[in-house]
């Protein structure tokens, strides 16, 4: 027994009306756009923070310090824009060609011991020189200026950590992508208030 033609028509009228209306294609394309964007710089600024954590805050937990190389002198062992990770070393124990950190923490400097000097004056001294300099360094070190002995280096990782250092730097590499997540996810809570229906449907498609 087939149900009267207007009873169909009523019903085929309820159904297009609960069927939620489609967006225009450049709209979802703009959407699934946005939303690629945000994760991909979110997973890169987690990624950069996790950089972070390994070369700064891990070395400290043995006893390293890391240090960005701003300068030449030591290429190649030790690149512009390499890392530098220096332990703190009872200066006895330091010997011709080991490579060690001098000065201030403001301003230091990394080059390799070509002697060690027991002056009867000044007593323990460095006299030491850059890999890629041609001459020795006019001033020999005082072991109480030495600030550790380079234990390894890595290559490129200061030009990240020194850059993420500059605060304008971090919320532009951080704080953006976080934001660009957060509203994301902010327009998809607004989608499922403005289309409960749809939010509903999405969700029993999921757990099925």
């Amino acid at each position: 027994m087939t149900a009267p033609e207007w009873i169909e028509d009523e019903m085929t009228s309820q159904t297009q009306e609960q069927r939620p209306a489609r967006r225009p294609l450049a709209l979802r394309l703009g959407k699934l756009l946005f939303s690629f964007t945000a994760w991909t710089a979110s997973i890169a600024a987690a990624l950069m923070l996790l950089t972070i954590i390994i070369f700064l805050a891990a070395p400290r937990v043995m006893g390293l310090e890391g240090l960005v190389v701003l300068t030449g002198s030591m290429e190649p062992e030790i690149p512009v824009g390499g890392m530098v990770f220096i332990k703190d070393v009872d200066p006895n124990s330091i010997h011709t060609g080991d490579v060690i950190t001098y000065g201030e923490a403001s301003i230091s400097t990394t080059h390799r011991v070509v002697e060690v000097v027991n002056d009867p004056v000044d007593g323990l001294l460095f006299r030491t020189k850059g890999d890629n300099n041609d001459a020795v360094d006019t001033l020999p070190v005082l072991a109480a200026s030495v600030r550790g002995k380079a234990s390894f280096t890595l290559p490129q990782v200061g030009y990240l950590v020194d850059a993420l250092k500059d605060r304008g730097n971090f919320y532009l590499f951080i704080g953006l992508p976080a934001a660009l997540l957060v509203l994301n996810e902010l327009v998809n809570i607004a989608r499922d208030m403005r289309n409960p229906g749809t939010a509903r449907s999405t969700r029993k498609e999921a757990s099925a």
